[in-house]
């Protein structure tokens, strides 16, 4: 993670909370081009971007959870651990 622009830099130090685009679509079973399509249709709720490199985007990982479990997307099932970090188990 090197030579990343922080946007929230209070996640610095937490770096571990954190996911890259790619990681969500391949959570979820969607393909990136549907993680994108849900930061443009969505860009008011979808979790705000951390930091970000030439070609990548990081999110916190529970935020996208809590996203995804608010809208019930049908493939979406996050893990058991991010639920209880987001305290839904």
């Amino acid at each position: 993670m090197s030579n990343l622009v922080w946007h929230r830099p209070e996640f610095w130090n937490r770096r571990g909370l954190l996911v890259n685009l790619a990681q969500v679509a391949a959570q979820y079973g969607v393909s990136p081009q549907a993680v994108h399509q849900w930061r443009q249709r969505h860009p008011s709720t979808f979790p705000k971007i951390v930091a970000e490199a030439p070609r990548l985007v990081y999110v916190v990982g529970t935020e996208v959870d809590e996203w995804v479990l608010n809208r019930e997307l049908a493939r979406a099932v996050p893990s058991k651990k991010r639920l209880a970090a987001v305290g839904a188990v």
